[in-house]
């Protein structure tokens, strides 16, 4: 029973003898699972609304107590 191949050698094998398929059109319905050839990017702004990237709160744990009330210090719009 030969000898497990250590993980580096695969690994280099793999990237010596390995080569990329060629890039090919598919249907939506069929890209699930697959891996776009090139960046995708949308043709309509998605929300159509401005909107922030994030939202939340910001607090510091050594003022939080459970059920404690918090003032909103000030309002970030977008």
């Amino acid at each position: 029973m030969a000898a497990p191949t250590p993980p580096a050698e695969a690994l280099r094998r793999f990237l010596e003898l390995g080569r990329p398929l060629p890039a090919e059109r598919v249907p939506l319905a069929e890209a699930l699972g697959r891996v776009p050839a090139e960046p995708l990017r949308s043709r309509l702004p998605l929300p159509a609304f401005d909107h922030a990237a994030m939202d939340g709160y910001a607090v510091r744990a050594a003022e939080v107590a459970p059920g404690a009330t918090l003032p909103v210090a000030f309002e970030v719009r977008a």
